[in-house]
């Protein structure tokens, strides 16, 4: 647990909002409006300014809707750097994050592969049938078509083999 004194708490959540502010790109009025739509709390830039720069006081509350604005854990906030407790917040916020995007790499990849798959089938559909009416009429294939469909088919198993490669399915894992 951080042994810091308390007003060292509100210290460390001053310069962790200024640093997970900046990290957003957003702007004091960005956060205030933030905090306002998504919690009710009467923040405008200017109470941004005063919180931030130490003229005003966080309230818990206030203090917990900014955590979650950031989808951190209170202490992230409050504990002093390099304390084992903050490094085991971070580590462990770092690890729910990293899992949560895991799982959405994963879903859009699903997604695209399913659509280049019919895309894939209905190339080839018109491939096939177009081979199958040379051979009836007993013409040769196009040998310009044929080179194409060989060149997107290479594309089609390159791509194929990187979205069901090992190392995507296992992301989420």
């Amino acid at each position: 647990m951080d042994t810091a004194p308390a007003g060292q708490w509100e210290s460390n959540l001053r310069e962790r909002l200024v640093q997970w502010r900046e990290r957003r790109g957003w702007t004091q009025t960005d956060l205030a409006r933030e905090l306002r739509n998504r919690y009710g709390l009467p923040f405008h830039q200017q109470t941004v300014q005063r919180v931030e720069s130490g003229v005003r006081p966080v309230r818990l509350n206030e203090a917990y809707a900014i955590a979650q604005l950031f989808e951190l854990e209170l202490g992230e906030l409050t504990e002093s750097h390099g304390t084992p407790r903050a490094v085991k917040l971070a580590i462990q916020n770092g690890l729910s994050n990293l899992s949560q995007l895991a799982e959405e790499v994963v879903e859009k990849v699903s997604s695209v592969a399913l659509a280049a798959e019919r895309v894939y089938h209905s190339a080839g559909d018109e491939w096939f049938a177009y081979v199958e009416r040379q051979e009836r009429a007993g013409e040769q294939v196009d040998p310009e078509l044929k080179r194409e469909w060989t060149e997107f088919e290479q594309l089609w198993e390159g791509a194929n083999e990187a979205w069901s490669h090992n190392s995507i399915k296992g992301l989420a894992d």
